[in-house]
């Protein structure tokens, strides 16, 4: 983490600014991938949305202040950031494992490669496609709730999955407790503010996400309201 950390820090000062993090995720793809792992922000001064985020990361790194010493960066990145460790092979029977998942919200259409990855890996999936599409701020999901649950009984799924603005039917099946199993939320959704405490719940979020967008600092905090993780 030192190490990263001045490369950041170019002029040996012990001190960085954001306009020194910009610079230095630019410049030096090591730093760009350790503060925003999987995106390219070579061009983060001439894209608005790429800059805020990084200002967010910035700022929550600071704490407020205008420059963040190497004890503010390994404070915020202490919990998230750990060696990295052989994987050993998965022993999931994929035939056998069963993921039913929202269908409005994962741009099947948009982004049907998506969705083709999903269906070519091996799992046993259904798709629930007839309830309608939340787009609208405080879309009523309870009339629609009792239908997935019949839906998911019939299927009986290992696990649950939604995106983006699908995510609002999840949210429902947890508050009326029709669903307590492993949950995978792609870009969560804003109404998700607190994790349940006896589930297993995965969020996966980028930057692709235009309606629901999120910043690092956000879903750090989102995360910290779940139970600890599990090996």
């Amino acid at each position: 983490m030192m190490d990263i950390f001045n490369l950041i820090d170019a002029d040996g000062n012990g001190y960085v600014s954001k306009l020194e993090l910009v610079a230095s995720m630019q410049s030096n793809a090591a730093v760009d991938e350790f503060m925003t792992p999987g995106v390219d922000s070579s061009t983060v001064m001439d894209d608005e949305a790429m800059f805020e985020k990084v200002d967010a990361l910035f700022e929550a790194i600071a704490g407020g202040k205008k420059r963040m010493q190497f004890s503010d960066f390994e404070r915020y990145y202490r919990k998230t950031v750990t060696a990295a460790q052989p994987r050993p092979p998965s022993d999931v029977n994929r035939r056998n494992t069963r993921i039913f998942i929202i269908g409005p919200g994962f741009g099947n259409q948009i982004n049907p490669r998506q969705s083709q990855m999903i269906e070519n890996s091996g799992y046993q999936v259904k798709w629930c496609f007839t309830i309608p599409n939340p787009e609208q701020p405080n879309f009523p999901v309870e009339p629609y709730l009792d239908q997935i649950k019949a839906e998911m009984d019939a299927f009986r799924p290992h696990v649950v999955a939604a995106a983006s603005k699908g995510g609002v039917y999840v949210i429902g099946l947890w508050h009326r407790r029709y669903w307590r199993g492993p949950t995978l939320m792609l870009n969560a959704h804003p109404m998700c503010t607190k994790l349940p405490q006896d589930m297993q719940v995965v969020i996966a979020s980028g930057s692709n996400d235009e309606v629901y967008p999120n910043t690092r600092a956000n879903l750090e905090e989102l995360m910290a309201t779940g139970p600890p993780n599990k090996p």
